[in-house]
């Protein structure tokens, strides 16, 4: 989604706030040497924690060392001046949070934000459990934007996904097809 973003020409930021068990700079290839809570704890002035990433228009503010207490950063006077500043700084800003069913640094997060797009794990994520969390977002006020479906198979011919693309695309396929011979003759 940074990506996409960035690549339209938002100047984009993603924010690592897992702060149990950070990933961000593993999948741009950064060190986790500072970040985010090094500049909430006031270590790192912000700019010397943001880093680069060879997309233009996207920057990364990972999550540095490690808290004893994760949730208890998210609810400072300083994390909420920092978002405000990050804010003024870029068009977009994502906060990449843990997961809701296993920590609640994903609703203090989303009662935080302009808006809150859920997540979901295809093949893993069940639909009770997804309800369960969108319920506990709206209980804390959480702008729910949307959700994502990741890691969809689509070589899985057992599954629905894979029906309904192959559906889908025999559909469009074929109004395509038929459109062109409409424009043509």
């Amino acid at each position: 989604l940074a990506i996409t973003m960035a690549q339209s020409g938002a100047k984009t930021l993603v924010v690592d706030t897992d702060m149990r068990r950070p990933r961000i700079h593993k999948t741009f290839g950064f060190e986790n040497e500072r970040g985010l809570t090094n500049v909430l704890l006031g270590d790192f002035p912000l700019e010397q924690a943001i880093t680069e990433t060879e997309i233009e228009n996207l920057d990364v503010l990972s999550c540095g060392i490690i808290p004893p207490n994760p949730a208890e950063l998210l609810h400072t006077d300083r994390f909420q001046e920092l978002v405000e500043e990050l804010k003024a700084k870029y068009d977009r800003v994502i906060f990449d949070s843990p997961p809701i069913s296993a920590v609640s640094d994903a609703l203090v997060l989303g009662s935080q934000m302009d808006g809150t797009i859920f997540v979901m794990h295809a093949g893993n994520t069940v639909i009770p459990s997804a309800l369960r969390s969108i319920k506990r977002l709206r209980e804390v006020g959480a702008n729910i934007l949307g959700g994502v479906l990741n890691d969809v198979d689509l070589d899985d011919k057992t599954g629905y996904y894979y029906h309904y693309t192959y559906y889908r695309s025999g559909y469009y396929v074929a109004d395509s097809e038929q459109a062109g011979q409409l424009s043509k003759g």
